[in-house]
C-alpha cells in the first residue's frame, strides 16, 4: 500500500516537471469516465543512437468506470458489494505485465475479476473488473479510496528509469450506519400502467453532492438493498427516452418507486382474416400508437412481422411516414401473403421506427387457419361420408344376414333332437 502511495507521489513529481499526462476516451467507460495516460521515454545519448540500440519506452492509459467524484455508500451492519471496472491499454514498446495495487479504508477490499497479473501487448488494451467489498472494522464517514494497476517489467530497467507507470482509479467511500433499506424502482407505461421495459439505473446522492451510478440492469423492476441516504432511480432507452425520481430512504425502511413512463405506446394491434366462401383470403392489420414525447423526423415506419407456426414468413410495411407527430397515429392495411394462408397459426408483431429507435408491441394478435371449406371440398366430403356410410349399411346387413342364418340352423338342430328316440328304446306307434 505504501509502495502504491510512493508510485503516485513520484507520478505527480513527474507530472510537474513536464511528463506527459492527457486525457483520452477508452471504450467500456460509463458515465463521465476519468481517464489519464502516462508515458516516460528513456532517455538516449543521440550520438550513439542506432535501429538495433532503441531502448524501450513504458507507458499506460485508461479510463475508469467510476468518475474522480464517485462515492460508493457502503454499510457498517452489513456487507455491501459493488462491482466497476478500468479499462487500460499499453503504450509500451515492449510486453508488459498489469498488478492491482490498493489504498482504501479500513474494511473496505477490493478483488480483480479476472487473473492477475496481466500481459499486454504493445499497443494492446484490455478491460478489468473488479469488486469492492465491505468486511467488519467500517468506520462510519467520508474516506478517499484508490483502485491502482501498475506496470511491472521482467527485464533490466534502462539507465534512468527510477519507476514505471500505472493507471490509478480515484473515488470515495461514505460509510453510513444504521440498518440497510429495501429499493425497488419499477418503470410503467403512463397510459395503462403496464410494465415498461428499458435500462434502470440506481444512484447514490451523497451530502457532498453529485451522483454514483450503483447498480444498472435491463427490464422494468430492480431491487437493491442500500444504506439509508439520498437516491436518484432513471429510465433509458437509447434515443428515445430517459426520465427519473429523486427520493429518500430511511434506515430499515422497505420502498417502491414507480417511474411513470412517457414513451411511444401501442393503444391498439389487430390482425383480422377476411374469408371468402370459407377460405382465409387476406388480413385485415391495423394499429394505433400514442407518442406521449416529442415530434420526430422521419422516415418513420409501421412494420409487422409475419409468422405462420412460429416460422418467418416476411416482414410487412404498412407504410412510411416523413415524421411522426405527437398524439395518436393511426394505421392499417390489408394483408395477402405471397403464398396465400396455407394451414396453421398465424401470428403478426407489431413495431415503429425511426432511425435512432424501434418499439415493439407488448402484444402479437394471432388466428389459425384451418381446412378450406370450398364447394368443391364440401362435395368431395359428401361423397366420402356417402362410401362410409354405404360401407356401414351393407356391414350391417351381412352381418344382419349371418346371424339369421345361424339362428335357422340352431333351430333345425334342436327340432331334430326333439324327433330321435333314445338309442335301444323302441318308438311308440
Amino acid at each position: 500500500m505504501h509502495t502504491s502511495l510512493f508510485r503516485r507521489v513520484l507520478q505527480w513529481t513527474a507530472l510537474a516537471s513536464g511528463a506527459a499526462l492527457a486525457l483520452v476516451s477508452m471504450p467500456g467507460a460509463v458515465e463521465s469516465a476519468h481517464a489519464q495516460m502516462l508515458t516516460m521515454p528513456v532517455p538516449q545519448v543521440l550520438s550513439s543512437r542506432s535501429a538495433d540500440t532503441d531502448l524501450p519506452t513504458f507507458g499506460l492509459g485508461g479510463s475508469s468506470e467510476l468518475p474522480p467524484d464517485a462515492v460508493l455508500p457502503f454499510s457498517i451492519n452489513r456487507p455491501t458489494r459493488y462491482e466497476s471496472a478500468v479499462f487500460i491499454r499499453s503504450t509500451s514498446s515492449v510486453p508488459i505485465e498489469i498488478v492491482m495495487a490498493t489504498n482504501l479504508p479500513t474494511g473496505i477490499v477490493a478483488e480483480a475479476l479476472i487473473d492477475l497479473p496481466l500481459t499486454l501487448a504493445p499497443g494492446e488494451g484490455k478491460r478489468i473488473p473488479f469488486a469492492l467489498t465491505s468486511e467488519e472494522g467500517l468506520s462510519t464517514g467520508l474516506f478517499d479510496a484508490i483502485v491502482s494497476f501498475n506496470v511491472t517489467y521482467t527485464g533490466p530497467l534502462p539507465p534512468g528509469i527510477t519507476f514505471l507507470p500505472g493507471f490509478s482509479s480515484f473515488f470515495r467511500v461514505q460509510n453510513i450506519g444504521g440498518a440497510t433499506a429495501k429499493v425497488t424502482v419499477k418503470s410503467v407505461n403512463i397510459d395503462d400502467g403496464r410494465p415498461a421495459r428499458g435500462q434502470l439505473s440506481l444512484y447514490f446522492r451523497p451530502p457532498s453532492g453529485g451522483s454514483t451510478l450503483i447498480d444498472t440492469r435491463e427490464g422494468d423492476t430492480l431491487v437493491r438493498d442500500v444504506p439509508a441516504g439520498a437516491y436518484e432511480a432513471r429510465f433509458r432507452i437509447d434515443g428515445l427516452v430517459e426520465q427519473s425520481k429523486e427520493f429518500r430512504v430511511e434506515a430499515g425502511e422497505e420502498r417502491t418507486v414507480t417511474i411513470e413512463i412517457r414513451g411511444i405506446n401501442f393503444l391498439l394491434t389487430l390482425a383480422q382474416p377476411i374469408q371468402r366462401e370459407g377460405a382465409t383470403e387476406a388480413a385485415r392489420l391495423a394499429m394505433v400508437i400514442r407518442n406521449n414525447l416529442r415530434r420526430f423526423v422521419g422516415p418513420v415506419t409501421f412494420d409487422v412481422e409475419v409468422r405462420r407456426n412460429d416460422e418467418l414468413v416476411e416482414n410487412f410495411r404498412i407504410a412510411e411516414l416523413p415524421e411522426l407527430p405527437e398524439g395518436s397515429t393511426q394505421q392499417q392495411s390489408t394483408y395477402v401473403p405471397p403464398d396465400g394462408f396455407s394451414r396453421g397459426l398465424w401470428t403478426f408483431r407489431f413495431s415503429v421506427s425511426t432511425p435512432d429507435y424501434t418499439v415493439t408491441a407488448a402484444e402479437v394478435p394471432e388466428f389459425s387457419v384451418g381446412f378450406r371449406f370450398t364447394l368443391r371440398s364440401i362435395r368431395g366430403w359428401l361423397i366420402l361420408v356417402g362410401v362410409l356410410l354405404g360401407i356401414v349399411l351393407v356391414g350391417a346387413a351381412l352381418r344382419r344376414a349371418y346371424l339369421l342364418g345361424r339362428r335357422r340352423r340352431d333351430d333345425d338342430e334342436e327340432l331334430d333332437d326333439d324327433t330321435t328316440p333314445p338309442r335301444g328304446r323302441p318308438r311308440q306307434p
